[in-house]
């Protein structure tokens, strides 16, 4: 669109001519509808085409456990929303609780499933069952022990180096 001047009320903009073909030009306001020229823009950003949105960011503290701390943010924007003004809303447009709820689920599965494994190599190696019992039950107690000393000392997987 190019126009010349100055435009000063709601009339000039009605009539901006805008090309359609070659030689053909029609003003803007025979063309739908015209917007709310004394709506104030709030936003620098749409969410799925629907209006005006803005974003923001959470970023959570080194060391902190992340689906307790999206718990928290679920429950504060719950009680955020009842005071919110009309036609405004808080919408999570990412939230990674459905990821770290799949990840734990996957890590059980393999664990069980590398046991069972463990289990079958050593009593098949073995050949003897009581020793095969040894290695299968001090295994997982060794792993245990350490988690167990780990969280005695205050340690978490994240603050691990």
């Amino acid at each position: 669109m190019r126009a010349t001047g100055y435009l000063k009320s709601l009339d000039d903009f009605r009539n901006v001519p805008v090309g359609l073909a070659p030689g053909h030009t029609n003003p803007i306001g025979r063309g739908g509808t015209n917007p709310d020229w004394s709506e104030i823009r709030r936003g620098i950003s749409e969410l799925d085409g629907k209006g005006e949105a803005v974003g923001g960011v959470i970023v959570m503290r080194a060391g902190k456990n992340a689906l307790e701390t999206i718990d928290a943010i679920k429950a504060k924007i719950s009680s955020l929303q009842q005071g919110l003004p009309k036609g405004v809303e808080i919408i999570p447009t990412y939230d990674r609780s459905e990821l770290i709820h799949k990840s734990v689920a996957t890590l059980k599965d393999r664990l069980i499933e590398e046991f069972l494994v463990v289990t079958l190599v050593c009593a098949l190696f073995l050949f003897h069952l009581r020793s095969a019992f040894v290695a299968i039950i001090s295994l997982p107690l060794g792993i245990l022990a350490a988690f167990i000393v780990m969280n005695w000392q205050g340690s978490t997987p994240t603050s691990c180096p």
